[in-house]
């Protein structure tokens, strides 16, 4: 058997989020066209279910990621809602028969309404895929809320969700940004990973700042101190980190731009001479140096 990991077809519907994170980097980007109205969106949903359909003809197995915006927070009429949902019965029937293995879904879970998301859970409950759904969402201490409502609604739905005894078999990934000020209340212990992974029952995920405000940006050293404090909190955190990072998971990325496009296009990403994504060099302010690499190294040094 191969240990070649399966190509994963990721599709961004849309940019759309309400959210306005400081380090988003499509915040920063700004392009007009990639905020959508309802018919855009619907159009942008029946183009995705002509790319998985193709793919599929090409790909005997993959692996599906659908990312927003936010996916989830359909706040239109109900002819977007079973657009959307003809879209998932596609990604639903070729889980059942085998061909999608995976499937992952992005959500900020901060919204009122989660009707779009339940009805989507269950859909994959009633078919016994939820062990195949990779569920992820993003949790900060800072940059990520405008409100202290926005925060306290995220958790609220995040212990609704994980709670929920029709899930039982959901696991959930929060993913957190390494800024100067995540770092600084790890490493003084005023925020403990451990402790909030084991309050809500998910793995919390540390991802590298890739630097767009420089205030936000942490030093390599104090990245670097920082996961090193976790790693001597959770058994095996950087082991199981690092190996993440080092999979070499071939990715085909369709992003949908309206305006003159209306219509998917590929997306590649440059890599560095160590083979890894460019925007790795970017995770410490002043230094151009490959986050992968740099993990990697600590890993070795410093072990389980």
């Amino acid at each position: 058997m191969s240990n070649v990991p399966l190509e994963i077809l990721e599709l961004i519907l849309w940019h759309d989020c309400k959210n306005n994170c400081k380090f988003c980097w499509q915040k920063a980007k700004n392009h007009k066209d990639k905020f959508l109205d309802e018919s855009q969106k619907i159009t942008s949903i029946f183009r995705a279910v002509d790319l998985v359909k193709s793919y599929g003809q090409y790909h005997e197995k993959h692996h599906l990621l659908l990312v927003g915006g936010e996916i989830f927070d359909i706040q239109f009429s109900s002819q977007l809602h079973s657009t959307f949902f003809k879209l998932i019965d596609l990604v639903v029937e070729k889980m059942v028969s085998g061909q999608i293995e995976l499937l992952y879904v992005n959500t900020n879970l901060i919204y009122k309404d989660l009707s779009t998301l339940l009805r989507f859970l269950d859909e994959l409950n009633r078919h016994e895929l939820l062990s195949r759904l990779r569920f992820t969402t993003s949790y900060d201490l800072v940059g990520r809320y405008k409100t202290e409502e926005d925060r306290e609604l995220f958790l609220s739905n995040l212990e609704f969700v994980e709670s929920n005894y029709r899930y039982s078999g959901l696991k959930i990934v929060a993913n957190m940004i390494m800024s100067d000020y995540v770092c600084n209340e790890i490493l003084e212990d005023r925020f403990g990973v451990k402790e909030f992974s084991e309050e809500y029952n998910i793995k919390l995920n540390l991802l590298p700042y890739i630097t767009l405000i420089p205030e936000l940006s942490a030093s390599r050293d104090k990245v670097m101190r920082t996961l090193v404090k976790v790693n001597n909190q959770v058994p095996r955190y950087l082991k199981e980190y690092v190996e993440g990072f080092l999979i070499n998971q071939p990715r085909r990325l369709f992003e949908y731009s309206s305006g003159s496009v209306n219509d998917y296009r590929h997306c590649t990403s440059s890599l560095s001479e160590c083979g890894h994504s460019v925007n790795f060099k970017k995770y410490s302010e002043g230094e151009q140096r490959c986050y992968v690499c740099d993990i990697k190294n600590l890993y070795e040094t410093v072990g389980d």
